[in-house]
């Protein structure tokens, strides 16, 4: 293991909320939906911090961290 990080239960945690606060962005009606900023950089700020708290809660299993990020964004999400 690259480093040992003490929070991960807070990160897996706090991963599987952007995840959930993600889909109900992308699953809300337009209306509904959260604006902050333009839309290009909510999707990547997004997506960036799943990646981060997925990459330090799974410390151990990257690939799983990975396949969750890659696997909602680019098949979860867009077949719902």
């Amino acid at each position: 293991m690259l480093f040992e990080f003490r929070g991960q239960k807070l990160c897996k945690l706090a991963g599987w909320l952007v995840l959930a606060y993600i889909a109900y962005g992308t699953l809300s009606p337009i209306k509904q939906r959260p604006v902050l900023t333009g839309i290009q950089f909510e999707h990547f700020a997004a997506f960036a911090l799943l990646g981060t708290t997925f990459a330090l809660g799974y410390s151990r299993r990257i690939g799983l961290a990975l396949a969750i990020v890659l696997g909602s964004a680019l098949v979860g999400l867009e077949a719902l």
